[in-house]
């Protein structure tokens, strides 16, 4: 045996035996991304830029209307929301997407359970959009990325790959978090991460960070109770985790 294979094994094992997750299954490939709902819908967005929703009938099919995006999320109540590619911000209401709002345009979008859309502009500015009412979050912050934990609370990763949270009238760094690519909250709002190195972290209690070794990932999302997905970095698979913790 190699020393190459010898790492390889390690790194499968390690994750493989590990307490806290059990064994991935791959449900999906060419993907993107994927966002998902408290209910346990969920959307992926292909190579191809298409959406594509699942239904426990017909598994994975393309959305009707066919739209083309650059980035999608869900609101918690299950509704779709996109960036075109005309970055602009476009809601579902089933047979087409509707424009949301035609005076802001964005890279990334958020939606809380009371309807606020969050957004991370063209300049990498955070803003807010509550009763039809666009505000800059305070700070003078840019960010790469945005999510919202399960009370609505905005989290970022800033143009220097550190996660910060808003305070509400700025933004305070997440405590001993690595430098991040991507992040999402579990459903015991426990924030999740993808390093630089695309190594994927989960913070199990706050300020204490595990690294979950041989899985290399782009894109992390969670359904409802213990179920985590992530796609694969090495073959843009999308797999499907319980977590036992």
């Amino acid at each position: 045996m190699n020393r190459l294979t010898k790492v390889l094994l390690f790194s499968t094992l390690s994750w493989l035996l590990s307490p806290s997750v059990q064994a991935q299954k791959s449900i999906a490939s060419s993907v993107r991304q994927i966002t998902t709902d408290t209910v346990g819908h969920k959307w992926l967005l292909g190579f191809n830029y298409q959406t594509a929703v699942w239904t426990t009938t017909k598994g994975w099919y393309l959305h009707p209307t066919g739209f083309r995006a650059r980035f999608i999320t869900a609101s918690p109540q299950g509704v779709l929301y996109t960036v075109g590619y005309d970055d602009q911000i476009y809601r579902d209401v089933g047979r087409q997407f509707m424009l949301v709002d035609s005076n802001y345009r964005a890279r990334r979008v958020a939606i809380d359970r009371q309807g606020t859309l969050w957004i991370i502009g063209l300049s990498d500015e955070i803003f807010s959009r509550r009763d039809g009412r666009w505000a800059e979050h305070p700070g003078d912050f840019r960010a790469r990325e945005l999510v919202l934990d399960r009370s609505g609370k905005p989290y970022i990763i800033g143009t220097d790959q550190r996660i910060f949270a808003s305070t509400g009238t700025g933004w305070q760094l997440v405590k001993n978090a690595p430098k991040a690519l991507k992040m999402a909250f579990d459903n015991k709002n426990r924030l999740w991460l993808i390093d630089t190195a695309n190594e994927l972290h989960g913070e199990i209690k706050a300020g204490q960070w595990n690294r979950y070794p041989g899985r290399r990932s782009r894109e992390i999302a969670f359904g409802p109770g213990q179920v985590m997905y992530f796609v694969g970095y090495w073959n843009n698979r999308l797999y499907r985790e319980i977590l036992t913790f």
